[in-house]
């Protein structure tokens, strides 16, 4: 597979995935190949093929890291995906804020993106 088939792929799995739970902000649907440069993560593919998780702030790369496959891949991305909806989530409805609520509720968000996805 090509890169930009493998693109294609990855973006098609995302907009999948996304489907799978409700008003997700905008801002936390990665992009491939595109950076927001606002610290979210994105989707970086070489020409070679390679898969990256990639996070940028301000011009400034702050993480990138190799993935084997679309499976990891996308397991990295709906993790943070998840720990953010449930970071708002707590913050939106407890006046008393628990990592451990934070948790339970990213484990249930991750859940319902891949029911064999586990913290």
């Amino acid at each position: 597979m090509d890169a930009e088939e493998l693109k294609l792929q990855v973006e098609n799995e995302i907009d999948l995935l996304i489907s799978k739970v409700a008003d997700i902000p905008y801002e936390l649907i990665p992009k491939v190949n595109e950076s927001n440069d606002f610290a979210y993560p994105f989707v970086d593919i070489s020409s070679e093929g390679d898969l990256y998780y990639v996070v940028r702030e301000q011009g400034v790369e702050l993480e990138r890291s190799i993935q084997p496959d679309t499976d990891c891949l996308l397991k990295v991305i709906f993790k943070s995906i998840s720990y953010e909806l449930a970071f708002r989530e707590e913050l939106k409805n407890s006046n008393n804020y628990s990592h451990q609520q934070v948790k339970n509720l990213q484990e249930e968000y991750l859940k319902k993106f891949n029911p064999d996805w586990g913290l």
